[in-house]
């Protein structure tokens, strides 16, 4: 059976939560190791799905952001402080504290700006330091942490290596905060595809994207799979776009 179908920014955030939240390694580590939800507004909604803390405004549980037209920055002031979970349970240890006794066993949740089609993916870079991600990343590889790369096909490009050396060129102006970018190979990612997948086990495809008003950013899906399957998908889909 084959179904094509419509997801909105805020619906294929929600269908990544759920596919995260019924990976296999992330089940483990909720039940004996560490979950590192890094800033992020799809790792807003994965907190909710892993623990059904529920956050208001997606918006504030991000560090960069892409708002008013801007490479732009939520104040501090305001900024949901990442989550970091131990053995299912919301932990009150820094990050810097976290980072030395990470495992294989562990998992590091972060979503992206950019992906192609070639399993790269693209992450802004716009605090001290490189932010998380510029503190983390040899700690995470070192130690061997799972590292899930989470996020939608409305951030695809055509090729991130090109986005990666444009940014880190010489730029004499940017809209908002002076943002470079680094490249992520090699990691796991889920999209809307892997999500599919992960959940109903059917193939899909991804078949264009675009949108107006409350459907701006959305993209378009093509399922294939078992009748069974297909019309679990959509019925799961339909009750996401209705909550």
């Amino acid at each position: 059976m084959k179904a094509i179908v419509v997801l909105s920014p805020k619906t294929s955030k929600r269908l990544i939560a759920f596919a995260v939240k019924n990976h296999s390694l992330v089940k483990s580590a909720l039940k004996k190791g560490w979950v590192i939800l890094n800033s992020g507004s799809t790792n807003a909604f994965i907190l909710n799905a892993l623990t059904g803390e529920k956050v208001s405004n997606p918006e504030l549980y991000c560090a960069g952001k892409i708002s008013n037209e801007t490479l732009d920055l939520t104040p501090a002031s305001v900024r949901i402080s990442p989550v970091y979970l131990k053995d299912g349970k919301i932990s009150k240890k820094s990050f810097e504290e976290i980072l030395p006794v990470l495992s294989p066993d562990d998992v590091f949740i972060k979503g992206f700006n950019a992906l192609d089609s070639f399993g790269n993916a693209g992450v802004w870079l716009g605090g001290d330091g490189g932010g998380t991600i510029g503190k983390a990343l040899g700690h995470l590889i070192q130690r061997g942490c799972k590292v899930i790369l989470a996020g939608g096909l409305e951030k695809l490009v055509y090729d991130v290596q090109d986005s990666v050396e444009f940014c880190n060129s010489r730029i004499d102006h940017f809209d908002g905060m002076r943002a470079r970018m680094l490249l992520l190979s090699g990691f796991e990612i889920i999209t809307e595809i892997e999500a599919f997948n992960l959940l109903f086990d059917i193939n899909s495809v991804f078949l264009g994207s675009g949108g107006l008003g409350d459907s701006t950013g959305s993209v378009v899906i093509g399922l294939d799979g078992s009748p069974g399957s297909v019309k679990k998908a959509v019925n799961f889909l339909d009750k996401l776009k209705k909550e």
